[in-house]
């Protein structure tokens, strides 16, 4: 997502959870990732971000029903190639596991699993 764009769109513009999405939307990232840069940029405030993203997670958690896999949605939500990116700078020790598992928005644990199942999406083409 471009920062002057996004920073452009920003002004005057109050932030809210359909300006959040709309922008998700806009640029092809997770509303966290919106999320987040608003919070980097002091635009949000680190309560307003926890807040909202347990109230994010917590929403995902109870519209999933039964449940399913787990790395297989991460997967679709967030694409092959964005995946394979995260894993290459990884890999390249551009970025550590902690910013890896940010960018993946799962915890540091869960980053082999989905390097795990990066793995297994080019084993079966």
């Amino acid at each position: 997502m471009p920062s002057g764009d996004f920073q452009a769109r920003l002004v005057g513009k109050p932030i809210h959870d359909v300006a959040i999405g709309d922008w998700a939307e806009l640029y092809g990232v997770s509303r966290e990732t919106i999320l987040r840069r608003l919070l980097d940029w002091g635009r949000v405030s680190q309560q307003e971000y926890e807040e909202k993203t347990r109230q994010w997670r917590s929403q995902r958690i109870e519209n999933s029903g039964a449940g399913g896999d787990y790395y297989l949605t991460r997967g679709a939500y967030l694409g092959e190639k964005y995946i394979e990116t995260v894993f290459s700078n990884y890999h390249k020790g551009r970025i550590s596991i902690e910013q890896a598992a940010d960018y993946l928005d799962v915890k540091p644990r869960s980053v082999p699993g989905m390097e795990e199942w990066l793995f297994k999406q080019g084993t079966a083409a």
